[in-house]
């Protein structure tokens, strides 16, 4: 089933713990594509997103999360 949040197609997910995840959303713009990175918790509440304009720096965002909400998995 797709997901979608504020307009943002669903495009990745990682499990991060029993409710809580981080994904990627994606939507075409008039000024081009455009990325976020947000934490969801019960595949419906998303908060604290970071925007960007390539999948690259979204993914760069969401493994930054991953390294801080993980402090000490190995890098």
């Amino acid at each position: 089933m797709e997901r979608e949040n504020a307009g943002f197609r669903i495009v990745a997910e990682v499990p991060i713990a029993k409710d809580t995840e981080l994904v990627i959303g994606f939507k075409e713009t008039s000024l081009g594509e455009q990325y976020v990175c947000w934490f969801c918790k019960d595949k419906t509440n998303y908060y604290w997103g970071d925007y960007s304009h390539t999948y690259r720096e979204a993914i760069y965002s969401l493994i930054k999360r991953l390294n801080d909400y993980f402090p000490g998995a190995p890098k």
